[in-house]
Protein backbone atom coordinates (compact mmCIF):
# COMPACT_ATOMS: atom_id res chain seq x y z
CA UNK A 1 0.00 0.00 0.00
CA UNK A 2 1.05 3.08 -1.09
CA UNK A 3 0.19 6.59 -0.58
CA UNK A 4 -1.11 9.63 -3.10
CA UNK A 5 -2.30 12.73 -1.70
CA UNK A 6 -3.50 11.23 1.40
CA UNK A 7 -5.41 8.67 -1.10
CA UNK A 8 -4.08 4.86 -0.33
CA UNK A 9 -3.66 2.87 -3.58
CA UNK A 10 -1.72 -0.20 -4.34
CA UNK A 11 1.79 0.11 -5.50
CA UNK A 12 4.78 -1.88 -6.24
CA UNK A 13 7.07 -2.50 -2.79
CA UNK A 14 9.73 0.57 -3.26
CA UNK A 15 11.04 1.27 0.31
CA UNK A 16 9.73 4.82 0.72
CA UNK A 17 8.26 6.75 3.66
CA UNK A 18 4.69 6.39 2.16
CA UNK A 19 4.71 2.81 1.80
CA UNK A 20 5.73 2.19 5.80
CA UNK A 21 3.35 2.31 8.21
CA UNK A 22 2.93 1.82 12.33
CA UNK A 23 0.33 1.24 14.74
CA UNK A 24 -0.04 3.67 17.51
CA UNK A 25 -0.93 1.77 20.90
CA UNK A 26 -1.99 5.42 22.50
CA UNK A 27 -4.34 6.29 19.95
CA UNK A 28 -5.07 2.40 18.67
CA UNK A 29 -4.62 4.09 15.13
CA UNK A 30 -2.51 2.75 12.11
CA UNK A 31 -0.41 5.53 11.06
CA UNK A 32 1.53 7.20 7.87
CA UNK A 33 5.36 7.09 8.48
CA UNK A 34 6.12 9.36 5.95
CA UNK A 35 3.65 12.31 7.98
CA UNK A 36 1.98 10.75 11.44
CA UNK A 37 -1.61 10.85 9.66
CA UNK A 38 -4.30 7.91 10.46
CA UNK A 39 -5.64 5.12 8.16
CA UNK A 40 -9.19 6.64 7.78
CA UNK A 41 -12.54 6.09 6.08
CA UNK A 42 -13.49 9.19 4.57
CA UNK A 43 -16.37 11.66 5.15
CA UNK A 44 -16.01 10.40 9.22
CA UNK A 45 -17.22 6.10 7.70
CA UNK A 46 -19.90 7.71 5.75
CA UNK A 47 -17.71 6.67 2.64
CA UNK A 48 -15.82 3.49 1.02
CA UNK A 49 -12.82 4.82 0.49
CA UNK A 50 -9.92 4.91 2.82
CA UNK A 51 -7.43 7.85 2.62
CA UNK A 52 -5.15 9.51 5.11
CA UNK A 53 -6.07 12.41 8.02
CA UNK A 54 -5.57 13.98 11.06
CA UNK A 55 -5.68 11.46 14.00
CA UNK A 56 -8.86 11.38 16.19
CA UNK A 57 -9.25 8.31 17.29
CA UNK A 58 -12.93 7.56 15.94
CA UNK A 59 -14.53 4.67 15.14
CA UNK A 60 -13.52 5.21 11.33
CA UNK A 61 -9.91 5.20 11.97
CA UNK A 62 -9.82 2.20 14.68
CA UNK A 63 -8.46 -1.06 13.05
CA UNK A 64 -7.16 -4.46 13.42
CA UNK A 65 -5.66 -7.11 12.27
CA UNK A 66 -8.01 -10.23 12.14
CA UNK A 67 -5.99 -13.19 10.26
CA UNK A 68 -4.99 -11.87 6.70
CA UNK A 69 -7.78 -8.84 7.45
CA UNK A 70 -7.60 -5.05 7.95
CA UNK A 71 -11.04 -4.76 9.72
CA UNK A 72 -12.26 -1.23 11.18
CA UNK A 73 -14.02 -1.11 14.47
CA UNK A 74 -17.77 -1.51 13.08
CA UNK A 75 -16.27 -4.88 10.56
CA UNK A 76 -15.34 -3.16 7.31
CA UNK A 77 -12.63 -4.80 5.72
CA UNK A 78 -9.55 -3.21 4.03
CA UNK A 79 -10.63 -3.61 0.42
CA UNK A 80 -8.54 -2.72 -2.80
CA UNK A 81 -11.16 -1.72 -4.63
CA UNK A 82 -11.40 -3.31 -8.93
CA UNK A 83 -8.85 -5.70 -8.85
CA UNK A 84 -5.07 -6.12 -7.76
CA UNK A 85 -3.56 -3.71 -10.21
CA UNK A 86 -1.10 -0.72 -9.38
CA UNK A 87 -2.01 2.45 -8.38
CA UNK A 88 -5.86 1.07 -7.68
CA UNK A 89 -7.21 2.58 -4.89
CA UNK A 90 -7.36 1.17 -1.84
CA UNK A 91 -11.29 1.13 0.43
CA UNK A 92 -13.28 -0.50 2.55
CA UNK A 93 -16.17 -2.84 2.24
CA UNK A 94 -17.96 -6.30 3.94
CA UNK A 95 -15.83 -9.05 4.06
CA UNK A 96 -15.86 -11.65 1.42
CA UNK A 97 -13.05 -13.22 1.47
CA UNK A 98 -11.60 -12.74 -2.06
CA UNK A 99 -8.10 -11.95 -2.45
CA UNK A 100 -8.53 -8.56 -2.18
CA UNK A 101 -9.25 -8.20 0.88
CA UNK A 102 -5.74 -10.31 2.47
CA UNK A 103 -2.86 -8.58 3.66
CA UNK A 104 0.52 -9.43 4.92
CA UNK A 105 2.66 -7.38 7.25
CA UNK A 106 6.13 -6.94 6.34
CA UNK A 107 7.76 -5.56 9.28
CA UNK A 108 10.77 -3.20 8.61
CA UNK A 109 12.80 -3.15 11.66
CA UNK A 110 14.19 -6.08 13.63
CA UNK A 111 13.13 -6.78 17.35
CA UNK A 112 14.73 -9.28 20.07
CA UNK A 113 11.47 -10.32 21.69
CA UNK A 114 8.85 -10.23 18.87
CA UNK A 115 6.37 -10.57 21.52
CA UNK A 116 7.61 -7.20 23.45
CA UNK A 117 4.70 -4.37 22.50
CA UNK A 118 2.37 -7.05 20.94
CA UNK A 119 -1.11 -6.05 21.17
CA UNK A 120 -3.31 -9.14 21.05
CA UNK A 121 -6.55 -7.08 20.74
CA UNK A 122 -5.15 -5.33 17.86
CA UNK A 123 -2.88 -7.90 16.16
CA UNK A 124 -0.25 -5.75 15.85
Amino acid sequence: MDTLSNNNVVKTPNGRATQKFYFDYKTRTIKSKANNYSFNIASAGRSANMQLAGTNSLWYQIFKMDGAYIVNARGKVVTVQGGDLEASNVGVSKRNGQATQHWSVVYCNTVKDKTSGFNEEFGF
